[in-house]
């Protein structure tokens, strides 16, 4: 294990990585959730939105949650994460050998000069042969 960046505000994003979890040999679905970890540790979007479905729930603070298209859950995402800097992320993977995988953990964010803390929660569905991203909640 072990950290990238520092814990302090105005560094960069931090994530913790399990050896485990994100790296080296693995299922599609940890690969998911390692980009998910990563794309959210650096306030990057692009780095996990190709695995978006057609329609995903997205669950952000001071919101009640939505459906959205994935071009419109990613500019939901985008502005989220240009608004709430990420100070780090930790995601452990759950049911990567049933049909509903899914992730949780924590995340540290900085919002109008206020650092809070976080759950994120990232739930996988099966559309044909590709795993693909169905719930994001960071509350």
């Amino acid at each position: 294990m072990f950290l990238a960046g520092l814990p302090l505000i105005g560094n960069p994003a931090f994530a913790r990585y399990a050896p485990e979890f994100g790296e080296g040999e693995g299922t599609v679905q940890e690969q998911v959730f390692a980009d998910v970890q990563k794309g959210l540790a650096g306030s990057t979007v692009e780095s996990f939105s190709r695995y978006f479905g057609p329609q995903v729930f997205i669950q952000l603070p001071e919101t009640e949650g939505a459906h959205y298209s994935a071009k419109q859950a990613f500019y939901v995402l985008d502005l989220f994460l240009h608004e709430h800097k990420v100070l780090g992320v930790t995601l452990t993977p759950f049911g990567l050998s049933g049909f509903n995988p899914y992730a949780s953990g924590q995340v540290t964010l900085f919002t109008r000069g206020v650092r809070h803390d976080a759950r994120v929660y990232v739930a996988l569905v099966l559309k044909g042969d590709r795993w693909m991203i169905s719930h994001l909640s960071i509350r």
